[in-house]
């Protein structure tokens, strides 16, 4: 009787978690009683012997666990409701992981129900049963499914995030995953896009390659986070998390579509960069263009002409005000990451592009230098500047191993024009 009243609390639950309309729409006094009611039905569970409950009911009251605590991390629809609930599901779980034996999360999810028909680990059931309670709320006309079962989809998210190889690894689990990740990044809230790329990004790291080649997963989610880029690019996050994605689903190709994808992704970074006007986001795609370079090795150079406007946009940007003190450290880290690609391109193509290299790179190293070292309220003493002069330096001497006469007659002419340049010169030892 007891069991059966606490099934039926546990169905209760479930019932108010399957919407019927999308989650956005529902008014608050029914998150208020979903809330309610799974704080009721965890204070419930306290003191019960797990082992005595039903499969299925462990099952689910393991979703609605996880689906609490992966609330939390995403729209806090339920949790916002009850500043205890996250606590009482927490309690439960430790409970849960106490029970079993295991040490952690991970080995919950890992472990098989004792005397279950299957010996499928915990995180297959939960996947199963999660996927089922999505299915019911298919609605074909709007495709709304995740919205409708937030309960469900976050239970999905949080337990995808806390499971590892070898129990999370094969085609059939990537089947289900992967679709929810992709729709999660193309809802319009950022805290579900941010999720889906979190999932995207983990389900790389633990499913074994095959199932992403088999399937053709992984190109085909290429295509699709280079189109949805551009619509990533109001946030800094977003940005740095779809090209996190990008970075880890390229090495899971075969070799020449592999190769293909490195040299298209830093086409596009390219051009992202010459189009980005904020601070932080060119920040970000400075970072992956620098990783990618080492990659594509001296096939950088077919990239030269861009590559070299989009570092002419970044070191020849307009400068912030001498008050903004914050803008200048960010402004010296893009400069900083701008003229170590720089640095790297030189150092990969220039015994190929001689004696052409020396004109492409010298004028726009002298002009940056003059630019940034005329500014006022710039510390020419600081770590940043001190740092850039070093990797100007260390481009330069670069230049003059490839043309020595014609680097060293340049930079005489150059500092008579701009004075301000003396300083780096005087740091070099071909000059």
């Amino acid at each position: 009787m007891v069991g059966d009243c606490l099934f039926n609390d546990i169905e209760n639950v479930i019932r108010l978690s399957s919407l019927s309309c999308h989650e956005e729409e529902l008014p608050t006094s029914r998150w208020e009683e979903l809330a309610s009611s799974m704080s009721d039905l965890f204070i419930r569970f306290r003191n019960i012997d797990f082992e005595k409950l039903p499969h299925r009911c462990l099952v689910k009251l393991l979703i609605v666990i996880f689906g609490c605590l992966g609330n939390d991390i995403s729209t806090r629809k339920i949790t916002r409701r009850n500043g205890h609930l996250v606590t009482l599901a927490q309690e439960l779980l430790n409970s849960f992981i106490s029970s079993f034996g295991v040490v952690d999360v991970g080995g919950l999810l890992a472990a098989s129900l004792p005397e279950c028909a299957t010996e499928a680990p915990v995180f297959d059931l939960i996947l199963r049963e999660s996927a089922h309670c999505i299915a019911r709320l298919c609605d074909d006309s709007d495709g709304g499914s995740l919205s409708r079962g937030p309960l469900f989809r976050d239970a999905l998210v949080w337990t995808t995030c806390m499971v590892h190889f070898p129990t999370l690894r094969d085609a059939q689990q990537l089947a289900v995953l992967h679709p929810l990740s992709l729709q999660l990044i193309e809802d319009y809230r950022c805290q579900l896009k941010v999720l889906g790329l979190k999932v995207l990004i983990h389900l790389t790291q633990e499913v074994v390659v095959a199932s992403w080649r088999t399937t053709g997963r992984a190109e085909a989610t290429l295509e699709s986070l280079t189109c949805q880029r551009s619509i990533h690019s109001e946030n800094a996050q977003l940005v740095e998390l779809t090209y996190d994605c990008i970075s880890a689903l390229i090495p899971l190709l075969e070799p020449t579509p592999r190769k293909r994808w490195y040299s298209k992704v830093v086409d596009i970074l390219l051009c992202d960069l010459a189009l980005e006007a904020s601070l932080n986001k060119r920040i970000v795609l400075l970072r992956h263009i620098s990783k990618l370079i080492g990659v594509l090795g001296q096939e950088i150079l077919v990239h030269s002409r861009r590559l070299l406007k989009a570092a002419e946009l970044s070191l020849l940007t307009p400068r912030a005000p001498s008050y903004r003190g914050e803008t200048h450290s960010q402004e010296h880290e893009s400069f900083l990451l701008q003229l170590n690609i720089l640095k790297k391109y030189v150092d990969l193509v220039a015994d190929h592009l001689l004696p052409d290299i020396v004109p492409m790179i010298l004028p726009l190293i002298v002009a940056f230098v003059d630019l940034e070292w005329s500014r006022k309220g710039v510390d020419l003493n600081s770590s940043s500047v001190e740092n850039m002069v070093h990797i100007i330096i260390e481009i330069l001497g670069k230049l003059a191993a490839a043309d020595a006469t014609m680097v060293r007659d340049t930079l005489v002419a150059c500092s008579d024009l701009f004075p301000s340049i003396i300083p780096v010169l005087c740091r070099s030892t071909f000059t």
